[in-house]
């Protein structure tokens, strides 16, 4: 078999365990959680996989709310540098409006050279400054200086819809996911409740009852043997 069978197959063999056992085995198995269980002898108890089912609605609250901040960002980062790339005139008492133009796109370059996480609080920010620098220039602008002036409205539109996506993402973190991962953790990590439950079942489960048939085979075995 050539390489790109191969690994053909093993993508296919790995998309059908996917949608076997479900992404929330798959991430426990990516995370070793429970730690004392063998995934290679099955699936970790069905308990567990429907507590961290549970977590699928919110998770993917957040994941779309991120990604909403993400692209309203980047089409504001795209319509700012084409803005800038037509280096429209302006008079001079409209240059506070260029001025925090060239500010806001060397905040978009910020996290190219940091850290991706700056991105969306560079854009609350920059929807605030640009409300604060149009505020402060001659209304005039609004006819002698459109583009620039459009922008800003852009800005503090799109700035608004991250703001929103990053409190349902602090809100949910707060209020439904970090709990329900403390609790999970509580139970089933290497210091859980989950490890004396199953103590306390094996003690509290009678002995299974031996009829007496078996009962005179052992006997008859165990004096074989000392024989």
């Amino acid at each position: 078999m050539s390489d790109p069978d191969f690994i053909l197959g093993l993508a296919g063999f790995q998309v059908s365990r996917l949608l076997q056992d479900g992404p929330e085995v798959s991430a426990l198995q990516a995370l070793s959680f429970p730690h004392s269980h063998d995934f290679s002898e099955g699936p970790p108890p069905a308990e567990l996989i429907r507590e961290v089912r549970q977590l699928r609605c919110p998770l993917g609250v957040c994941f779309v709310s991120f990604l909403l901040c993400v692209l309203s960002q980047a089409c504001c980062a795209v319509d700012g540098w084409n803005l800038y790339g037509a280096g429209p005139d302006v008079p001079t008492h409209c240059r506070p409006l260029k001025y925090w133009l060239s500010a806001y796109l060397a905040s978009t370059l910020l996290p190219l050279t940091t850290s991706m996480a700056l991105a969306l609080p560079l854009g609350v920010l920059a929807m605030a400054t640009g409300t604060l620098v149009r505020a402060l220039t001659p209304a005039s602008c609004k006819n002698e200086a459109p583009s620039l002036w459009q922008f800003v409205d852009e800005v503090g539109a799109k700035g608004l819809v991250c703001l929103v996506g990053l409190l349902i993402i602090a809100g949910l973190c707060a209020a439904t996911i970090f709990p329900a991962i403390r609790a999970i953790d509580a139970r089933w990590g290497a210091s859980g409740s989950a490890v004396t439950e199953v103590i306390e079942a094996i003690r509290e489960d009678q002995p299974p009852e031996v009829s007496p048939e078996t009962a005179s085979c052992l006997q008859s075995l165990a004096t074989l043997t000392s024989g």
